[in-house]
């Protein structure tokens, strides 16, 4: 406040909107994070046939999809930074930082990470699986793949992420923040 700085606070949960009031902060809604409800995902009925047929697909072709838990060893990491990199480079992405991760080894590491592999066993894509601190969500951090890696793959590890969920008893999966979400009747010029 000497310096003539404010501080900004991102992502501030509505439960928590009260106490910023208080400090007569200010809220600029930019976007909603999305919540799955896991008890209500079904790769049943026909909305969901596409999906089925997708992930039949890549098993046809010789993909599996499958759990790696915690802890790894450095050749695994080796082989997910690979898939980072070729991500980073092919599709012309930048690690965010601020409001997205970056593919940390020693982070990684101790995280369970979801991954599709070829038939040569070799990881086209994967997600890590990263501590969420609200009761009973599961989320997860990175999710990348190489140029190559079939259509179904980012599906299929979604999909692999719900068993999960539901073996770990959490009744969401937390997707993300979607930007400009929930901002239909702006409060302010800012929003």
């Amino acid at each position: 406040a000497s310096l003539g700085l404010k501080s900004v606070y991102y992502r501030v949960d509505e439960n928590s909107l009260s106490y910023f009031n208080m400090l007569r902060k200010r809220k600029i809604v930019i976007g909603q994070e999305a919540l799955m409800d896991v008890s209500l995902f079904s790769l049943e009925g026909k909305s969901r046939k596409s999906l089925r047929n997708a992930l039949n697909s890549l098993e046809k072709k010789g993909y599996k999809t499958r759990l790696v838990l915690a802890p790894h060893d450095d050749q695994f990491i080796a082989e997910l930074k690979r898939v980072s990199d070729e991500w980073l480079t092919v599709f012309d992405k930048k690690e965010m930082i601020f409001s997205q991760g970056q593919f940390d080894a020693v982070a990684i590491a101790e995280q369970d990470v979801i991954v599709v592999q070829d038939d040569q066993a070799q990881v086209v894509s994967f997600l890590n699986i990263i501590p969420d601190f609200t009761e009973g969500e599961c989320t997860y951090d990175l999710i990348r793949k190489v140029e190559t890696a079939p259509g179904g793959c980012m599906d299929a590890m979604i999909v692999e992420l719900v068993s999960y969920a539901r073996k770990k008893r959490s009744k969401y999966i937390n997707l993300g923040m979607v930007p400009m979400s929930g901002i239909e009747s702006p409060d302010n010029p800012a929003e």
